[in-house]
């Protein structure tokens, strides 16, 4: 993943609520994470970081909207790990094994 990438993904996300006029956006919870290697405190602070940096750009971008921007942080993401993993494993391992 790169920044370009998931900022896009976000401001399509919110291009797509904020024009549908069924839809009242009055939130956005922002979680960040990170992977689980380093330490757990560590870890904290960066998931912490990484969702406070995506709410000041939709803050610089979006503001004012009227809706309130909030941020937590889920310290380690081991299910995206355990994805990126088997994602790896399935790309690795050949269809079939030769007798």
């Amino acid at each position: 993943m790169d920044n370009r990438t998931e900022l896009a993904k976000a401001d399509s996300l919110i291009a797509e609520l904020t024009g549908d006029s069924y839809i009242v956006v009055d939130s956005i919870r922002i979680i960040g994470y990170a992977s689980p290697e380093g330490k757990y405190d560590y870890n904290t602070r960066l998931s912490g970081e990484r969702a406070e940096a995506l709410k000041r750009y939709l803050e610089r971008v979006y503001t004012p909207k009227g809706y309130i921007l909030t941020t937590s942080a889920a310290s380690e993401d081991w299910d995206g790990l355990y994805k990126a993993s088997a994602t790896v494993v399935c790309r690795t391992v050949p269809e079939y094994y030769p007798l």
